[in-house]
């Protein structure tokens, strides 16, 4: 056994670089320098080591140096420069393929070099060391191979083996001991394949050894839309039908890069598969993509499989859960989560999308001081947690983080000090860019973990169980409303009230108008009092009635006193000087009588509760903490 040092020979350290044993590792010899060494290696690192299998005193050996490959045909006693058309570079591995008698060398930053080895006393008389060439696209022409050896006669067949199936194939002459041509033909290229090839001979018991012909596959394509292209977070196992092209025996469906359990290629144009049910639990953009086997072959283009999702419960602010314990776990999904205007930006990544994207709430109420621990860890896109005080519109970031160790672990964790009866908000968003076409595909599993030693504040939760309510107007309309404990007891009293949504003409009523949970729940009765549009009262009238309406009366006694003194005048030219006045008078009368004949008519314009559905907020407010659920109201 050997094993290689990559060190410097420094100071007092003495040692060498290759070492050798053959007791099992009780006495290693230093083979690389003097006494043992009379031509030793140069004082370099010596990163790994080959050794000859056909050196039958196994005395040949490689080594690769930061200067190069060195080898030795007696053991160590003499070292030498393997170096024919390799560069003087750094050689971080060694292989040694002894089909072929290929050294492949392994260098740092200047590729990968082969180099063939001569044939030594250990190489099998009958063998083949190359082909060429060694691949061909499957369906291409035929072609002729060359196989390179020794021990070929003109006997010598040429076997081509694909699986269990072998055909063989006459050289063509002429044949020398270690070449010979043979003649393939289209057909044996015809699909993708790893070819083993080998030579036999009637003179040799067995066949060489075997070297691999590559026939390569075509890369399928996929013809998007999948059909179906989405499903329903939670749907069973879900028939899949692909079409494209190029699809072989063998191909494989592949889900985010993991093949699904079965694939059936029915033409070299469909394939169906799969989805099962546990794949389809939660909400996102998952690429789907067809793989054909190597030789050749490889993925195609990717195509977009929607599972889609209802927002989680938690996706605003006013409904953020609220942590009940210190060893707190969730798993929402945030796939069709939303964003409000008021929701805050996230400081510690500036790379992101702005504003957020597909938030969810958590809600911790401090009740003592420490510190707490909170992350993402066992979500399923890059996630952001940040943590805040205040309320919408008013929000102070009190910790951020967008990846645990950025570019490895794109889950979040954040470690915040707490001060006793404060309430902290922790917003989990996706991390995206704009430009980013496939940010519609983030989000999805949330998963969210708290711990903590800080006993958790008590809280409260404003619930109602009744469904819709459907009134007449004129009806009143009632509803149960709870106010529960969270995370404890909850011993201050809850005001609740109406604070949006209400009809026109209608009003709310709370019985009892505030309720204290304590440490299980406490419920009032919601009364939504409506008014009928048929009994609203008219307008009153534009005067009183009765009242008695005298001066139109006098008004005509004295146009008559006026008329029979016209009498007494004997002039015609008096006369008319008198009347002219009096009939004007009299016209403005008439009118006057007229205008007061109906008195204060008209209809009064539609009033009462107007017909229509109402989402009705009620509001529970305790101190500076409010919390709201909302009833369904039809009037008729």
């Amino acid at each position: 056994a050997y094993v290689t040092f990559s060190g410097f020979t420094f100071g007092t350290d003495t040692q060498g670089h290759v070492f050798k044993t053959i007791n099992g590792g009780t006495v290693w010899t230093d083979i690389s320098i003097a006494p043992f060494s009379t031509t030793p290696l140069p004082n370099t690192p010596v990163n790994d080591i080959a050794i000859d299998p056909d050196d039958p005193t196994h005395r040949t050996l490689y080594v690769a140096t930061d200067v190069g490959v060195f080898q030795t045909t007696d053991g160590g006693v003499t070292w030498t420069t393997l170096s024919t058309g390799l560069p003087r570079v750094a050689v971080l591995s060694l292989k040694l393929r002894r089909e072929s008698r290929t050294l492949r060398a392994a260098t740092h930053g200047r590729g990968v070099w082969d180099l063939k080895l001569p044939n030594l006393a250990g190489t099998p008389s009958f063998n083949l060391s190359s082909i060429q060439p060694s691949t061909a696209a499957a369906g291409s022409a035929g072609f002729t191979l060359t196989l390179n050896g020794n021990g070929f006669t003109a006997n010598s067949i040429v076997r081509w083996t694909i699986g269990t199936s072998t055909t063989t194939v006459t050289p063509t002459p002429p044949v020398n001991a270690n070449q010979l041509t043979a003649n393939i033909t289209a057909t044996l290229v015809g699909a993708a394949a790893a070819v083993q090839v080998t030579v036999s001979d009637p003179g040799q018991a067995n066949p060489t050894n075997s070297l691999v012909f590559s026939v390569t596959g075509p890369a399928p394509t996929i013809n998007p839309p999948l059909n179906p292209a989405t499903a329903t977070a939670g749907s069973g196992d879900t028939p899949l039908t692909l079409n494209g092209t190029n699809f072989i025996s063998g191909s494989k469906v592949n889900w985010n890069g993991s093949p699904l359990p079965t694939t059936t290629v029915v033409s070299a144009t469909q394939v169906t598969t799969t989805i099962p049910q546990a794949l389809l639990a939660f909400g996102g953009v998952n690429t789907v993509t067809v793989v054909n086997p190597a030789p050749g072959g490889g993925p195609s283009n990717g195509a977009d499989f929607t599972v889609n999702s209802l927002p989680p419960a938690n996706d605003n602010f006013t409904n953020a859960t609220a942590l009940t314990s210190g060893s707190f776990s969730s798993t929402v999904d945030s796939f069709g989560a939303t964003i409000e205007g008021t929701d805050p930006v996230p400081t510690c990544a500036p790379g992101s999308a702005n504003p957020p994207i597909k938030t969810v709430w958590y809600r911790f109420i401090a009740g003592g001081n420490g510190s707490v621990t909170a992350d993402t860890i066992g979500s399923s896109y890059d996630t952001i947690l940040t943590v805040w005080t205040g309320s919408p519109g008013n929000f102070t970031n009190v910790a951020c983080n967008d990846d645990i160790d950025l570019g490895f672990n794109i889950q979040s964790r954040v470690i915040f000090n707490v001060t006793s009866g404060t309430t902290y908000f922790l917003m989990v968003s996706a991390f995206g860019s704009p430009p980013d076409p496939r940010s519609v595909g983030l989000g999805g599993k949330t998963v969210f973990n708290l711990t903590t030693s800080v006993p958790v504040g008590g809280d409260f939760a404003v619930r109602s169980p009744t469904a819709a309510q459907t009134v007449n107007a004129g009806q009143s309309a009632t509803y149960t409303i709870s106010i529960a404990a969270q995370g404890g007891t909850f011993s201050g009293a809850v005001m609740l009230s109406c604070s949006s949504g209400l009809p026109a003409q209608s009003s709310c009523a709370f019985n009892p108008a505030s309720v204290t949970p304590g440490s299980t729940s406490a419920n009032s009765t919601l009364t939504i009092n409506t008014t009928a549009r048929s009994v609203v009262p008219l307008a009153p009238s534009s005067r009183p009635w009765p009242r008695p309406v005298l001066w139109p009366w006098l008004t005509l006694a004295a146009v008559g006193v006026i008329v029979a003194a016209l009498r007494a005048y004997k002039s015609q030219r008096q006369r008319l000087a008198v009347s002219l006045p009096v009939a004007l008078l009299f016209l403005i009368l008439l009118l006057k009588v007229a205008g007061c004949g109906g008195g204060g008519g008209g209809t009064p314009p539609p009033n009462g509760t107007p017909a229509g559905t109402y989402t009705v907020t009620v509001t529970g407010t305790s101190g500076t903490t409010t919390h709201n659920t909302t009833v369904m109201l039809n009037v008729n």
